[in-house]
Order: structure tokens, then sequence, then C-alpha cells
């Protein structure tokens, strides 16, 4: 090897050995917390857990021993109800026969003082004569004329064997009701029925009239005394919504 090349490869030699050395030393240094301090340094994220939320349970009502209320409903009442049908072609044969033959026997058909004797003549079947006529009689007596309470009791007496009973007035029987008889509200709908009584509230007294037949829901025909003319006796046709009928009473 020349002379020349010794040095250099000494020399190269020397300046490795110097920079391993160095580096070395480097890598022992442990950087200062200061400096980490003024370095830009960002810590990883943390990470928050999430809860889950847990189902909450479905509470079930406690179980209850009652039974469950029924419905109230309406009981049945003395009321007829809409659905009543007339009593079609139904007539009071007897007391329609009575209005005649008081038409007969008395002149115009008037009972009164004066004419109080004509009820004498009234000759009716089954042994009610005498029982018909105190009834006009005493009705006639005691009114100078007969009135069409008299003349009802008088043709239920026809008819039944009996008088209807309490009442006073016509416009009482609405309140004062008869035995076995019960009172119709004439604004809920019912229909009027053969054999009723018929009540109208006229002025103080009223007045009260014994329904022979039903033609239809709305006209019926009645026999009655003492409206219009005094004391008479007579058949005559109404309505339903004839002007102050108030109802009728029904027996039972």
């Amino acid at each position: 090897m020349p002379a020349s090349v010794v040095p250099v490869s000494v020399f190269l030699l020397l300046v490795n050995f110097i920079l391993i050395k160095k580096q070395i030393v480097y890598a022992q240094i442990v950087t200062s917390p200061k400096t980490i301090k003024l370095q830009n340094f960002t810590p990883p994220p943390t990470r928050t857990p999430t809860m889950t939320a847990q189902p909450s349970p479905t509470i079930a009502p406690p179980a209850s021993n009652s039974s469950p209320i029924p419905p109230v409903t309406s009981g049945p009442t003395n009321q007829p109800q809409p659905t009543d049908v007339p009593s079609s072609g139904e007539k009071a044969a007897e007391v329609m026969d009575l209005v005649n033959k008081i038409r007969q026997i008395c002149p115009g058909g008037i009972i009164s003082i004066s004419t109080l004797s004509c009820v004498n003549k009234l000759i009716l079947p089954n042994n009610l004569s005498i029982l018909v006529q105190s009834e006009l009689k005493f009705s006639t007596i005691h009114n100078t004329y007969l009135q069409c309470v008299g003349f009802v009791r008088a043709a239920t007496a026809r008819m039944y064997g009996y008088p209807v009973n309490n009442g006073g007035n016509a416009i009482d029987f609405a309140t004062r009701l008869p035995t076995g008889y019960r009172f119709i509200d004439g604004k809920l709908g019912a229909r009027i029925r053969t054999n009723d009584l018929a009540i109208w509230n006229y002025d103080t007294y009223g007045h009260i009239a014994y329904v022979v037949e039903v033609f239809s829901p709305s006209v019926f025909k009645v026999a009655e005394a003492n409206l219009g003319t005094r004391g008479e006796v007579r058949l005559s046709i109404t309505t339903i919504d004839s002007p102050n009928l108030i109802g009728w009473i029904r027996k039972n």
C-alpha cells in the first residue's frame, strides 16, 4: 500500500468514529418537559362512553276484583210509548148508544132542571138504567145543567157498571186519578185510544169527555156534555192538537 494512502484511511476511520459516538450521545439526551409544553402537542381524543338506554319496564295496573259498572238503562215507565197504536175500528158502542138515547128523549139533547123528567125515560140493558139516571140527575140538580163530569160518570157507569171516582172538577181528574186509571201527557207522543177520558184545561174547571172512536193518531170522536151549549149531550170529532188538550186518563 503506498504511504500516502495510509494517512487518508486513518483520517476517515477517525471521522466515522467521532460521528458514531456523537449520535449515541444525542440519543441519550432526554427532552426537557419545558420543551414539551412549548411544542404543539394535541393529546389523542378521549372517548366518552355512551350509556345505552335501558327500556323502562311496563307496569301493568293492579288487577281489580270489582266488576265493571254496567251501563244505566232506563226502565219502563207508566207512559205509553209512541209505538202505541190507536184502537183501529174499535168503538165504545155502549156510550154512543147512551148519547143517541138522550138526544131522542130530551129536547135538543139538553138535560137541565126544567127538562130533568126526560131522564126517567132512559132505558138501558143489564139493569143499569137507575144507576145511569142517578148520575145524570145528581149533576143536573146541583148545577142546573148537566155537567161534563156528570156525563162522564154516567158513561163509565154504562160501560163498566160503576162510575169513575175521585176527580172533582174536570181538570182535577188529571191529578186526582180515579181508581185503576193513569194519566197520559198528550205532549209525549203517545196515541189516544177508545175508552180514554180526554181532559182539557179550559178556564178554571176544565173539560172532560169520553173517547168513543179513534180514526187516526190525530183525529178522534168523543161523547161529551156541556161544551158550547149548556147541558147538551152530543158526539163530536176533535183532534189531538185541539186547544187546551193536556192529555187523557186510561183504565189500566
